[in-house]
């Protein structure tokens, strides 16, 4: 398996701080299925280039209020190495002020919690190793560490990071960056828990115990030995502990509880700089102007061929989907007198919102709204 080079200088600069800090190894577990509630969870590997993956903070929780936020700032680092678009890329994403805060909960006045949230996804699987750095730092507040962080926050936010290709262009530098500030000393951040890992492409290795498949992560702060592994479970995105038989939230250490989580399609595809040409489409075709919008459906048809955001299978389905929908569109701007006469009149004023197609769906089609 081969690492991008971007991301070993990361973990090379980031891995100094964590010598610093950590005498002795931190919590680290990969939940198995018989771990996750209800019983009879089988979870499901990536294939390549037939789903995507999400990486989500199902869960965050911090034991001491006061230490978070008055005194120290939370700076969660999660860098991924995986191809994108026939390249193998290293790409950080970053868990700080501006994403924590809106999901925040206080517990019983003491604890801060944080649940169910998207950090990066969905983006394809297209096979060979992915590679995962998760690491939980804080920093005072008020000092150098902390505005550089923010300031890379509010630059990674401008971004979709559900699709890859504008944010590669800052992506390096932004791993670069994060590595020299958390490596050097005198920065005032300091390591609290984390672990990189490495899955491996499950075509290649059925099977094996580190195979790319939908999986709970636990990080936790403290010492590797100071819980039985067996005792934790997940139900509904919470880490709970199993003990005679009950279960109870963990509340002795901060952790983070990572969901790697597999998705058969996308349905944001309408977030798509090519689905404009859609849109343009179905006005030119009501306009009467069916050359124009036949014209506008094949441009739409070749950008989302080439987008790098989707995966071969859901591409194939989705094209064929919208040439149905496109049949049936011609089908009703013919019927009510939508075609261009003669004379060149358009079509009737009152015609149908291009925002509101007819979609039809293929099987399997996720969360996709009914249209009339």
């Amino acid at each position: 398996m081969g690492m991008s080079k971007n991301f070993l200088n990361f973990l090379k600069n980031s891995w100094q701080v964590i010598q610093r800090e950590q005498t002795v190894p931190k919590f680290y577990y990969q939940l198995p299925d018989r771990q996750i509630l209800p019983a009879g969870t089988i979870s499901r590997v990536f294939q390549p280039n037939e789903c995507y993956f999400e990486i989500r903070l199902a869960e965050m929780f911090l034991a001491d209020k006061r230490a978070y936020w008055e005194e120290y700032i939370p700076l969660g680092v999660i860098l991924s190495d995986f191809i994108y678009n026939g390249q193998r890329h290293s790409v950080p994403f970053l868990v700080g002020n501006q994403l924590l805060k809106p999901i925040e909960q206080y517990l019983e006045g003491e604890y801060v919690q944080y649940l169910n949230t998207r950090i990066a996804g969905p983006i394809p699987y297209l096979g060979d190793d992915l590679a995962l750095f998760v690491g939980l730092f804080r920093s005072r507040v008020g000092n150098r560490a902390e505005t550089l962080f923010s300031f890379m926050e509010t630059l990674v936010d401008a971004f979709d990071l559900g699709q890859i290709s504008p944010y590669l262009k800052i992506a390096q530098q932004m791993s670069d960056g994060l590595g020299n500030l958390l490596g050097q000393a005198g920065q005032g951040v300091e390591y609290r828990m984390g672990n990189r890992d490495v899955f491996v492409d499950p075509a290649l290795n059925p099977g094996d115990s580190k195979e790319f498949r939908e999986c709970y992560l636990v990080y936790l702060n403290c010492p590797e030995n100071a819980l039985d592994r067996e005792s934790l479970r997940v139900k509904d995105e919470r880490l709970l502990v199993e003990q005679e038989g009950s279960l109870t939230p963990l509340r002795s250490y901060d952790y983070c509880l990572i969901h790697l989580k597999s998705l058969p399609f996308r349905n944001d595809y309408t977030t798509f700089p090519c689905y404009s040409y859609w849109l343009e489409a179905l006005k030119r075709l009501y306009e009467g102007d069916t050359p124009g919008a036949r014209g506008k459906f094949l441009e739409f048809v070749q950008n989302l061929s080439l987008s790098p955001d989707m995966t071969v299978k859901h591409r194939h389905d989705l094209i064929a989907t919208f040439q149905a929908n496109f049949d049936q569109e011609v089908e009703k701007a013919g019927g009510c007198g939508g075609s261009r006469g003669k004379r060149g009149l358009p079509g009737p004023p009152e015609a149908p919102s291009p925002a509101r197609p007819l979609f039809k769906k293929p099987p399997g089609w996720l969360n996709e709204p009914e249209q009339a």
